[in-house]
């Protein structure tokens, strides 16, 4: 069933987003992948914030290189992705996981999960995962997960890894993160500090009300307090991007490697050097950049990256506490002086690219930490 996403609901606004009534099941002969950078929180805790996210989008970027598209259900998570695959899809991308994670050891010296839990085997536990799409931009949605199975599933690849973490040899093939780029300086924040948000709820009542308020405490439109700001936009020089490029690739002298230094040369031209307004189609990929990020999405875990003013932090805040102490849901929060962005960009043209949005020094990680320290409170 490889229509199935394209055959999906559509949610245009984001309150609707924790109606259940708008999701459909997974196929039953789906599968599902999760990937997670083991010990992330002492990676962050060592500064290497954007290292981490450039290899929480990496699987994503891999999918959608060998799929050559961005329309496959997936959403990205800080220090990691969960997907979910078709069979056939899975058949053309299970060879280059390993490679994923050889890169991710030998590259960036840093340890990535991978794991993949069969929808057959959640639902012999009684668990199912369903989803509907959000549209971001015209004819760009991404993909929204509900009905808990995908948390099982992460549960699942992290207490059994000898079943579900994948440990095949890697190939030896140059793997594809061509479309994967993160030449965009933090964009600091406007109105105050980067508020990176998790809640996590068992009722969709409780979501929808609590969605609710944060949109009127931001002034009744997410849009007011995306951490997107073209204005404020700055692209890294050519040699740091040649940097951070050189730790996607296992052989510097390849055609691919060469190839992209010659894109970076051409991007730090248009963008670094401000020469992007006398192309049109350039202009237009850089001036509609905020309206293709994911600062608000939803995977069984609400997760908002919101810029925000310090009284609207506190309202957020004591919104999140009060509903918490009444035992309704459990969330993590943190706070940046800026967001950080890692852009996956097929071609430029409008609804061809998406731009992943985490807020530094640790966004989704961080407040990770809280939310899960809550669970372990509750189940003491």
């Amino acid at each position: 069933m490889p229509d199935f996403y394209e055959q999906l609901n559509i949610i245009e606004d984001f309150l609707e987003v924790s109606n259940d009534e708008l999701y459909k099941p997974i196929p039953e002969s789906w599968l599902i992948v999760i990937t997670d950078v083991k010990g992330s929180t002492k990676a962050l805790d060592a500064g290497r914030y954007k290292e981490v996210n450039t290899l929480g989008a990496a699987t994503v970027a891999l999918i959608q290189g060998i799929l050559e598209t961005l329309d496959f259900p997936f959403v990205f998570g800080g220090d990691g992705a969960s997907m979910a695959l078709s069979p056939s899809h899975y058949k053309k991308i299970f060879p280059h996981l390993p490679s994923l994670k050889e890169i991710a050891l030998q590259r960036f010296d840093l340890e990535l999960r991978v794991g993949v839990v069969k929808m057959t085997d959640l639902i012999k536990m009684n668990a199912i995962i369903t989803m509907a799409r959000l549209k971001i931009y015209q004819n760009r949605t991404i993909a929204l997960f509900s009905g808990g199975g995908l948390k099982l599933a992460d549960s699942l690849i992290k207490q059994y890894p000898e079943k579900y973490e994948i440990t095949q040899k890697p190939i030896r093939d140059e793997i594809n993160l061509n479309n994967l780029s993160c030449r965009w300086n933090p964009i600091p924040s406007q109105k105050g500090q980067i508020l990176s948000i998790l809640i996590d709820s068992d009722s969709s009542q409780v979501y929808s009300h609590v969605l609710k308020k944060i949109k009127d405490i931001c002034g009744g439109d997410f849009l007011n307090v995306s951490p997107v700001h073209i204005d404020t936009l700055t692209y890294k020089g050519f040699f740091e991007c040649i940097k951070e490029e050189y730790l996607l690739h296992r052989n510097l002298f390849s055609k691919v490697f060469i190839q992209r230094l010659k894109d970076i040369l051409i991007s730090v031209f248009l963008f670094k050097m401000g020469k992007y307004k006398s192309y049109k189609i350039v202009q237009t990929y850089h001036d509609h950049l905020s309206y293709h990020t994911d600062y608000k999405k939803f995977d069984d875990t609400l997760r908002l990256i919101l810029d925000c003013t310090d009284e609207q932090i506190e309202k957020i805040e004591s919104l999140l506490k009060n509903e918490y102490e009444a035992e309704r849901l459990f969330y993590g929060t943190h706070k940046s002086d800026s967001a950080l962005m890692t852009c996956l960009v097929q071609t430029i043209s409008d609804g061809e690219h998406i731009h992943f949005i985490d807020g530094n020094n640790g966004g989704y990680t961080a407040a990770a930490k809280t939310l899960k320290q809550q669970i372990k409170e509750s189940k003491a």
